[in-house]
């Protein structure tokens, strides 16, 4: 007779997708996916899974141009009220030019402003990884 498994402790539960898209029809549909899924592991409710979305429909529109053989890189990682996208390798200075790529006028570099943190890593070889980071307020945690 087995023992019924105790539950998971509560805390945080690290979640990580890594997976690379050529350029094509795939690209937004399969970016959004993969970061709607997380950004959902996140706990977040409608109105974060909506900048979560932008962000992944700005990504997959831009992003296949910035690397050097039109293959997306990309790296999702979730845990409770947190998301981190993590775009790259892109061509150096491609990390500028997609945040400047999609900018609205009147509105701004639309990327910069649904995202809690943006950093940019470059590499020894000038490559770079845009990171993109979504936090869930802290009053809004559960």
């Amino acid at each position: 007779m087995s023992e019924p498994q105790p539950a998971e402790p509560p805390g945080i539960r690290l979640e990580r997708t890594r997976l690379t898209v050529t350029a094509g029809p795939l690209v937004a549909p399969v970016l959004t996916r993969v970061i709607l899924a997380h950004a959902s592991r996140a706990q977040f409710p409608v109105d974060l899974l909506n900048d979560a979305q932008l962000l992944a429909e700005a990504l997959a529109s831009r992003a296949p141009a910035l690397t050097k053989d039109e293959r997306v890189p990309m790296s999702v990682q979730s845990e409770a009220g947190i998301l981190e996208i993590r775009v790259g390798p892109l061509q150096t200075g491609g990390s500028r030019s997609l945040l400047d790529a999609a900018a609205i006028p009147g509105t701004g570099r639309v990327v910069e402003r649904l995202a809690d943190e943006v950093h940019v890593r470059t590499g020894a070889s000038g490559a770079e990884t845009l990171v993109l980071v979504l936090r869930l307020p802290a009053g809004r945690r559960g």
